[in-house]
C-alpha cells in the first residue's frame, strides 16, 4: 500500500486538476481484514465564472487572470467558464472606457454579491480578480468535507439559544440551521441573538477541534475557541468562546442599507492530527486578504488538513508532500444561523404620506389603522414566519419572476421586497375604492410589470397591481386579508412585489402589425416588419402560415411554437410544413373586433395577399383571434384570401367574463395556488399580470347575447375548411369534489375581498372548460355549415396550447 501511494503522490498535476490519494490502515489481523481509507490529498477545483458584457473590460480581466499566480500562470483560484456551468457571473458594465464597472452576480437570481469594482483599468481588473479569488476561498472553505473520512458523527456539537440578559438563560435548540431574530427588551430596544456552542469528543481517540465562521461578507473567522483549536480527549467537552454567550447580528452599515437578515455559518472541523486552522483567516471582502504562511502562528502544515490549510490560501500549489508530512483522519459540518434584525415601523399615515425607506413612500389612507414596514421575501428553500415560501410559479423562473428590490442586496441576501402590515385593526378599510398606495422611486423598464400577492392563511392572493409613472412605480393594493391573529407579530400580513418580465422578443409594437417571423432556439426568432421587407418574403413564398393572438398577449411565442418541443421524442412543429411564417398583432382592448378584421385585411392586401393571390394560406387564431378572423373571412371576403382557419379556445357561443381584469385575476390565482391542472410555463405570468393591470376592460362583444355575435353567426357559409381545438381540463385530471370545492372557496374568497365581481364563476367551473371559456362555448358553431367544422378536444387549457404536447399535437394533426 505504501508503494501504491508513493506513485500516486509522485504525480504531476496539471493546471486546475488535481489528485486523491488514499492510504489505507489494516485492522486487527484476523480473516477478515478491515482496511480504513484516509484521504490525503482532496480536490481543490477553481471556482467557475461566467464572463459577459464589455469586450474591453473583459479583456483586461482576462489578461490579469492569466498571469494572477505566482508563477504568471493563470488563477489557481478562478477560471472562465459557460454560462451553464458557471457558479458566479462576473459582467463589464457600461462601456469600454475606464468609466466602466465589473459586477460579480450569482447566476441563479442575478443579486450582487459585493459592490461594483469601478474603472476598466489594470487596477479595476485586478480588484475584480482579486475579488473572485477571495470568494473562490470562501466557497471552498464552506464546502470543504471528507467523504472517505471515519469521523463523521463522533464529536457533538450542541447549539443553545441564549432567551434572558443572563448567559445562564439558555435552552438547547434542535437542528442544524436556524433564524435568530432581534428582540426587544423590557426597555424597548432591540437585542441581538446570541448562541452558546459546546463540543463534545464521542469517539475512542484524541481530537483536535476547530469552529470556523465564514460570514455572509465573505470573512472567514477562525477566534472562537482560543488558539484557533483545542484538543479534546474522549468524552472531553469544551466551549466556545469560553462559554461566554456568542452573539450573532446584522451589522449597523448593512442594516442602514436595507439588509435585514444575513446568513452565517459555522463550521467544525475536527481532525486526528493538530493543525493549523489560522492559515484559512480572511478579512470581509472589501478588506485586504492577509494570507498566512507558514510558521506565523507557531504550527507548520505537518498533517493533510494542516496542507489542505494552506493550500486554500496559497498561490503557488505544491504536488509533493513534506518529508513530516502525516496521514490524519478528519470530518467537518455545518450549523447555519440566519439573523434577522426588522426596520423599524410607523403607522399608517392619515395625514400625510410617509418614507418606509429612501424612495419607498407609504400615501395616506384615511381609515386604516395598522403599522407597516418593510422586510424581505424568504428564499425558496426556506420556510418564513407566516408558515410558506413563494408558489412555484413565482420562484421557479428568475428570468420572468424575481423579487422587486426596494433596496440592494449583498452577499447574496434577499433585500427588502416585502411590506409587511401588523396590528392591523380593520383591514376591510382597504378596497377597490379605497385602496392603499405606495411609489417606489424605481422605473419599471419595457416588459416589466410589478405584481403584488399575498397569503391569507390559505390562498395566494394578487390583491392589486403596479402602475409606471415613469421615473417611478405607483403600487395600488386594493384589498387585505383578514389577520389570523393580530396579536401576534408572526401572523402579520406581508404582502410580496414581485417583478414580472414579458418575453417580448425585442419588438415594439406599432398597431395593427403583420411581420414575418422566423423561429430561432429557445423560443426565440427573428422578425421582419417593416412592409416592403414583409411584402418581398411574401412574394417569394408559397405556402404561408399566419398567426394572431387572443386578448391578452401577442404572436411571438404563438409563432415560436412552429419550431416544435424538444423531447423523447420531439414534438414536431410546423414550420416545415411552410415556407413562411406571418404574424399578426393588434390593439385589442378598445378596438371593435369588426375594426380590427379590416385592419387584418388591409395589411394582408399590402403584403400581396389579395382575392386570386396564388398562394397557400393557412390561419391559427388563439382566443378572441378566432373571432376577428371569421368576421374577416365570413364578412370581409377573406375566404377568397385563405383555405383553412384553425381556431384555439375561441369564445364562438361566447365568454362568461364580464371584464378582462376579472377573468386574469381569477386565472392569476388558479395559478399561484396550484389550481389550473395543467403546468403553466413562467412566462404565461407576464400576460397575466398584465391584464391584472387593464382594468375595467368591458368584454362587450363577447357576451353570449351580444350583436356582434348575433351577426357573426348569421353570416353566410363560407365554404372553407375550419377547424376548431378546444381545450378541457377534466381530461388532464377528472375534477374531484374536493378540488372542486377548493377552487369554488377561492373565488368566494377572491369576491369576498371585491377582486372578482362576477357571479356566474362557479357555474362555468362546474362544466368542462379551458379556464376561460366552456368546452360549448368553443364548440359553437352555425348549422348547415359545408363542411361543418372539425373539432378535436385536448387536455390543456387556454394558456397552454402552444406550449403542451397535446396542443401542439393537435395543430399539427389539423395542418399536417
Amino acid at each position: 500500500m505504501k508503494a501504491a501511494l508513493g506513485t500516486a503522490r509522485a504525480q504531476r498535476v496539471e493546471p486546475h486538476r488535481s489528485v486523491v490519494a488514499v492510504a489505507f490502515s489494516q485492522g486487527a489481523p484476523d480473516q477478515n481484514q478491515v482496511y480504513k481509507a484516509v484521504l490525503a490529498v482532496l480536490p481543490l477545483a477553481p471556482l467557475d465564472v461566467q464572463f459577459t458584457g464589455d469586450e474591453a473590460g473583459l479583456a483586461l480581466l482576462r489578461n490579469v487572470l492569466s498571469h494572477a499566480s505566482a508563477t504568471g500562470d493563470a488563477s489557481l483560484f478562478v477560471r472562465e467558464a459557460p454560462g451553464e456551468d458557471a457558479e458566479l457571473r462576473l459582467v463589464a458594465v457600461n462601456g469600454g472606457s475606464q468609466d466602466g464597472s465589473y459586477r460579480i452576480l450569482r447566476p441563479a437570481d442575478g443579486r450582487r454579491l459585493v459592490g461594483d469594482i469601478r474603472g476598466f483599468t489594470a487596477d479595476g481588473a485586478g480588484q475584480a480578480v482579486a475579488r473572485l479569488e477571495h470568494i473562490a476561498r470562501w466557497m471552498r472553505i464552506a464546502e470543504l468535507r471528507n467523504p472517505a473520512g471515519t469521523l463523521a458523527g463522533r464529536v457533538v456539537v450542541e447549539v443553545y439559544t441564549v432567551t434572558g440578559d443572563s448567559a445562564r438563560d439558555a435552552k438547547p435548540a434542535e437542528g442544524t440551521s436556524w433564524r435568530m431574530h432581534y428582540a426587544r427588551d423590557a426597555a424597548g430596544k432591540w437585542r441581538r441573538p446570541s448562541i452558546k456552542v459546546k463540543l463534545i469528543n464521542r469517539s475512542d481517540r484524541p481530537l483536535y477541534c476547530a469552529l470556523v465562521g465564514l460570514t455572509q461578507t465573505f470573512a472567514v473567522q477562525t477566534n472562537l475557541l482560543s488558539g484557533g483549536s483545542v484538543r479534546l480527549q474522549p468524552g472531553e467537552e469544551a466551549w466556545a468562546n469560553a462559554g461566554k454567550p456568542i452573539a450573532t447580528e446584522v451589522p449597523d452599515g448593512l442594516w442602514k442599507a436595507g439588509m435585514i437578515e444575513v446568513r452565517d455559518i459555522l463550521k467544525l472541523i475536527a481532525t486526528t492530527a493538530e493543525f493549523d486552522v489560522t492559515l484559512i483567516e480572511q478579512g470581509e471582502l472589501d478588506h485586504p486578504v492577509v494570507t498566512k504562511g507558514e510558521g506565523t502562528r507557531g504550527l507548520g502544515p505537518t498533517s493533510t488538513l494542516g496542507r489542505l490549510m494552506k493550500r486554500v490560501q496559497s498561490r503557488a500549489f505544491s504536488t509533493e508532500p513534506d518529508d513530516d508530512e502525516t496521514l490524519s483522519d478528519w470530518t467537518t459540518q455545518e450549523l447555519t444561523f440566519t439573523t434577522v434584525r426588522p426596520l423599524e415601523s410607523t403607522q399608517i399615515p392619515r395625514a400625510a404620506s410617509v418614507e418606509l425607506y429612501p424612495g419607498v413612500k407609504l400615501l395616506r389612507h384615511f381609515s386604516l389603522e395598522a403599522e407597516a414596514r418593510l422586510t424581505a421575501a424568504p428564499i425558496a428553500s426556506r420556510d418564513v414566519a407566516g408558515g410558506f415560501t413563494l408558489p412555484p410559479l413565482l420562484r421557479d423562473d428568475p428570468t420572468v419572476s424575481q423579487p422587486f428590490l426596494l433596496s440592494s442586496s449583498r452577499g447574496g441576501a434577499p433585500g427588502l421586497s416585502v411590506l409587511e402590515l401588523f396590528d392591523v385593526q380593520n383591514h376591510e378599510a382597504v378596497t377597490p375604492e379605497r385602496p392603499l398606495r405606495l411609489e417606489i422611486a424605481q422605473p419599471l423598464a419595457r416588459g416589466e410589470h410589478l405584481l403584488p400577492v399575498t397569503h391569507d392563511g390559505e390562498f395566494f392572493l394578487p390583491i392589486g397591481r403596479g402602475i409606471g409613472r415613469g421615473d417611478h412605480v405607483e403600487v395600488v393594493l386594493e384589498a387585505l386579508p383578514k389577520p389570523q391573529d393580530t396579536r401576534s407579530l408572526t401572523s402579520a400580513v406581508r404582502i410580496f412585489f414581485q417583478k414580472i418580465v414579458s418575453q417580448h422578443f425585442g419588438t415594439r409594437y406599432t398597431y395593427p402589425l403583420l411581420a414575418a417571423f422566423t423561429t430561432g432556439g429557445n423560443g426565440s426568432g427573428q422578425v421582419t416588419d417593416d412592409p416592403a421587407g414583409v411584402r418581398a418574403k411574401v412574394a417569394g413564398a408559397k405556402r404561408i402560415v399566419l398567426y394572431i393572438h387572443g386578448i391578452m398577449g401577442e404572436t411571438r411565442a404563438m409563432a415560436a411554437s412552429a419550431a416544435g418541443l424538444a423531447g423523447s421524442p420531439p414534438i414536431p412543429g410546423l414550420q416545415s410544413n411552410y415556407d413562411l411564417i406571418l404574424t399578426f398583432d393588434y390593439e385589442n382592448l378598445h378596438t371593435p373586433i369588426e375594426e380590427n378584421a379590416r385592419l387584418l385585411k388591409q395589411r394582408l392586401a399590402e403584403a400581396g395577399l389579395t382575392p386570386g393571390h396564388g398562394k397557400t394560406l393557412h390561419v391559427i387564431a388563439h382566443s378572441m383571434g378566432g373571432l376577428i378572423s371569421r368576421w374577416f373571412i365570413e364578412r370581409e371576403g377573406g375566404n377568397d384570401i385563405a383555405q383553412h382557419l384553425v381556431m384555439l379556445g375561441t369564445p364562438n357561443g361566447g365568454s362568461p367574463w364580464s371584464t378582462v381584469e376579472d377573468w386574469a385575476v381569477t386565472a392569476l390565482s388558479l395559478g399561484l395556488n396550484g389550481l389550473a391542472t395543467v403546468a403553466w410555463p413562467a412566462t404565461v405570468l407576464g400576460g397575466l399580470v398584465s391584464a391584472v393591470e387593464k382594468v375595467d376592460v368591458a368584454l362587450d362583444q363577447m357576451n353570449p347575447s351580444s350583436d356582434f355575435l348575433t351577426n357573426l353567426h348569421s353570416s353566410a357559409d363560407p365554404r372553407i375548411p375550419y377547424t376548431i381545438i378546444a381545450g378541457n381540463t377534466s381530461l388532464v385530471s377528472p375534477p374531484s369534489a374536493e378540488r372542486e370545492k377548493v377552487r369554488q372557496n377561492l373565488l368566494e374568497r377572491l369576491r369576498s375581498l371585491n377582486l372578482l365581481h362576477m357571479a356566474t364563476a362557479p357555474v362555468f367551473f362546474g362544466e368542462p372548460n379551458d379556464i376561460a371559456v366552456s368546452v360549448a362555448n368553443i364548440r359553437h358553431q352555425p348549422a348547415g355549415r359545408v363542411p361543418l367544422a372539425t373539432v378535436r378536444e385536448v387536455p390543456c387549457d387556454h394558456l397552454t396550447y402552444f406550449s403542451t404536447e397535446a396542443g401542439l399535437r393537435a395543430l399539427h394533426e389539423a395542418l399536417g
